[in-house]
C-alpha cells in the first residue's frame, strides 16, 4: 500500500475522507506494517532498537541552561539538533511526520504512530534527555497531533497537565518538578499552523501554591487581571526537530492556524497541519509509569523497546483516557475498549481504574448515539458494569478532571492523578 502526502487544502481533505479505518483489524500487526508500507516505519526491526539506545545530542550545557529555565520559568525551548541530529541519516523526525499523515489518511488517530518503532526511538532520545534535565523517568503518557488549520482544527485550550490536591509537593527542593513534558515538532509549528503558547510561572500566582478549585475566579483570570498581563503570554514556534520541555503546573495552549487562501489552495503551497510528539516524565513516587514491565527507554545497552501488544495496549487506553480530545465514532472506542480488557495484565492499576471510567464516561456522554443498535448496547452494559463497580468499592460519581481553565470545561485526560494533558 502507497500513499502520497499533502499538497493543496483541497486535495488534503480530499484524501483525509477517502478512506475508513477498519477497527476490525486493529489487532493485526500486518495490517500495520501494511499501512506503513514505504514510509520508513517498521515493528520490533532488530537494527532499530540499536538505535533507541542513543543518546541525546544535547550537551552538558544544553542541560544545564534547560534545567535553569525550567526551574525559573516553568519551560523551555530546545532547538532542532538537540534531541534528534541534525543530520540524521534514519530521517526520523521525516518518516514521523510521513507516518501520522498516513494514519490519518486511514482515519486512524495521529496517536496510532507510536505503534511503530521510530516513535520509540525517538521516545527512548527523549527519555535519555528529560533523565539528564529533570531526573524523571518515562510515564508512559504518550499522544501524537495531526492539527489541520485548513480544517478550522486546534490544539487543547488553555490547562495545566497536572491538578494535584497539593501542587508544592510535587516539585523537588531544587525546584525542578517531579512531573514534566517533553514535546517534539514534526513540522515547523506557528501561528499560522498552529503553535503552543505559556504564561511563566513568574506571571502565574497557582503554578506553585496551587489553584483554589471553590474560588470564584479560574487560574487565567487571576494570572491575566489586566490588559497589561496578557503581554506576558509567549508564542513558542518551534522549528521542525526542535523541543520544548515544561513542567505539570504551567499553563499552556495549542492556538488555531490561519486557514489557507483560496489563492494558496490552488497554488499547492499551503501550510502543512502542524503534526507533533509528546510524552510525560514523572518521579514514580508522584506517578507511576503507566505501563508495567516494560524496558528502561535511552540507556546505552539497553535497546529493547515496547512489543507490539503493549504499544497497542497503551494507544488504545490512551484514546479512551482523551475521548473527548480525539473523538472517534462508537465502533471504533469499543475497539479500543476490546483491546483494553484484552491487556489488563500490562497496565499499572491505577491507570486501567482510570481508563475504565474514562470509558463509562464516554458511553454515557454518547448514549443517545447508541441507542437502537447492538452495539450500543454492549457499551451501555459495559459502562453499568463499570459504574455499579466503582460505587461496589465505594467510589465516588465520576467527573472531569481536566483543569476547567475556560468556562466550557473543555478538554479531559485520565485522571490519576488530577491531569489534564498536551497540546
Amino acid at each position: 500500500m502507497s500513499h502520497t502526502f499533502w499538497a493543496g487544502t483541497a486535495d488534503r481533505e480530499a484524501r483525509m475522507s477517502s478512506t475508513m479505518a477498519d477497527p476490525g483489524r486493529i489487532e493485526e500487526e500486518g495490517y500495520w506494517l501494511d499501512l506503513a508500507q514505504g514510509q520508513g516505519l517498521g515493528i520490533n526491526r532488530p537494527h532499530v532498537e540499536v538505535e533507541s539506545a542513543f543518546s541525546s545530542p544535547a550537551d552538558d550545557t544544553d542541560v544545564a541552561v534547560a534545567q535553569k529555565r525550567i526551574v525559573a520559568e516553568g519551560y523551555c525551548q530546545l532547538a532542532p539538533g538537540k534531541v534528534v541530529p541534525l543530520n540524521d541519516p534514519h530521517h526520523l523526525v521525516e518518516n514521523l511526520r510521513r507516518g501520522i499523515e498516513s494514519l490519518k489518511c486511514e482515519g486512524w488517530p495521529a496517536s496510532f504512530i507510536f505503534l511503530y518503532d521510530e516513535a520509540w526511538v525517538l521516545a527512548g532520545r527523549m527519555a535519555n534527555l528529560m533523565r539528564r534535565v529533570s531526573g524523571n523517568e518515562i510515564s508512559f503518557d504518550a499522544l501524537a497531533w495531526h492539527v489541520d488549520q485548513d480544517r478550522g482544527e486546534g490544539g487543547f485550550s488553555p490547562h495545566r497537565d497536572r491538578q494535584p490536591d497539593d501542587a508544592t509537593s510535587t516539585f523537588r527542593a531544587d525546584g525542578m518538578a517531579k512531573y514534566t513534558t517533553a514535546w517534539v515538532a514534526l513540522t515547523d509549528a506557528n501561528p499560522d499552523n498552529s503553535c503552543l503558547y505559556v504564561i511563566p510561572k513568574a506571571h502565574d500566582p497557582g503554578y506553585e501554591a496551587g489553584d483554589d478549585e471553590e474560588g470564584e475566579e479560574d487560574p487565567m483570570s487571576l494570572a491575566l487581571p489586566t490588559k497589561e498581563s496578557y503581554q506576558h503570554i509567549r508564542a513558542l514556534p518551534t522549528a521542525t526537530g526542535g523541543a520544548l520541555l515544561f513542567t505539570h503546573r504551567i499553563i499552556h495552549w495549542g492556538s488555531r492556524g490561519r486557514k489557507s487562501t483560496e489563492e494558496e489552495a490552488r497554488a499547492g503551497t499551503s501550510a502543512p497541519p502542524r503534526c507533533s510528539i509528546s510524552i510525560g516524565f514523572s518521579d514514580p513516587s508522584y506517578e507511576r509509569p503507566y505501563l508495567v514491565g516494560q524496558p528502561k527507554l535511552g540507556v546505552e545497552g539497553t535497546n529493547k523497546l515496547p512489543d507490539f501488544r503493549s504499544r497497542l495496549a497503551l494507544v488504545c487506553a490512551q484514546m479512551i483516557s482523551y475521548f473527548e480530545r480525539f473523538p472517534v465514532d462508537s465502533v471504533m472506542l469499543r475497539a479500543f475498549y476490546r483491546v483494553f480488557c484484552a491487556s489488563k495484565d500490562l497496565y499499572d492499576d491505577r491507570y486501567a481504574e482510570s481508563t475504565r471510567k474514562e470509558y463509562a464516561r464516554a458511553v454515557q456522554e454518547r448514549e443517545g448515539e447508541n441507542e437502537g443498535g447492538s452495539e450500543g448496547e454492549d457499551m451501555l452494559d459495559e459502562a453499568l458494569e463499570i459504574m455499579l463497580e466503582n460505587e461496589a468499592g465505594g467510589g465516588v460519581d465520576f467527573e472531569d478532571d481536566f483543569d476547567d481553565l475556560e468556562a466550557d470545561g473543555a478538554g479531559a485526560g485520565p485522571s490519576q492523578p488530577k491531569k489534564a494533558r498536551h497540546s
